[in-house]
């Protein structure tokens, strides 16, 4: 059986996505609202959650590479509509924006397929699924929240407008899916 130590470790692995994605989102200056935050940490935090319990169960029906599929394809949908609306956008409109609810929701579950097939492997190897959870809810949000800040911080910082980098980044972390 694998200890804190382990378990932190894999939480804070499945979080560097949601780091990324907050990023991105700073980056355009577009906020996360304490609500979105709280789906995006909810929703991701319970899917790992609920995968160590029906893990043994399920975990040889349901292939990895399918949930890295769907996770593949929900990023990189979301990040070509995101790169669309920015080069549509001009550079004079500079309003920020923030992410609502049910966009907070189809990311949590974009994120979240991850977690789902690292939990089956976690629970099937021994993990403490309580410790994961746990360390689960907190690094996704400090990732949330420093992700955000540090691509805000970058944005206001740059001279030139970089909202094009949101949706490079969903598809680059789209392709990690394919690895």
């Amino acid at each position: 059986m694998f200890g804190l130590l382990e378990a932190a470790i894999l939480a804070f692995t499945l979080s560097v996505d949601a780091f990324a994605v907050a990023f991105a989102y700073g980056c355009k200056r577009i906020k996360i609202p304490a609500i979105s935050a709280w789906i995006i940490n909810i929703i991701c935090t319970g899917v790992t959650g609920l995968s160590f319990w029906i893990g043994a169960l399920l975990a040889p029906f349901i292939p990895t590479w399918m949930a890295l599929g769907i996770s593949f394809l929900i990023l990189l949908s979301v990040g070509i509509v995101k790169l669309w609306e920015s080069i549509k956008k001009t550079a004079t409109v500079d309003v920020p924006e923030s992410i609502s609810p049910k966009e907070a929701a189809v990311l949590a579950v974009s994120l979240s397929l991850d977690g789902f097939a690292v939990g089956f492997g976690a629970a099937l190897l021994g993990f403490n699924a309580w410790a994961v959870v746990l360390f689960s809810f907190l690094a996704n949000g400090i990732a949330l929240y420093f992700g955000a800040a540090l691509g805000n911080r970058l944005a206001r910082s740059l001279p030139f407008n970089i909202s094009w980098s949101t949706g490079i980044m969903l598809i680059g972390l789209a392709f990690t899916r394919l690895f």
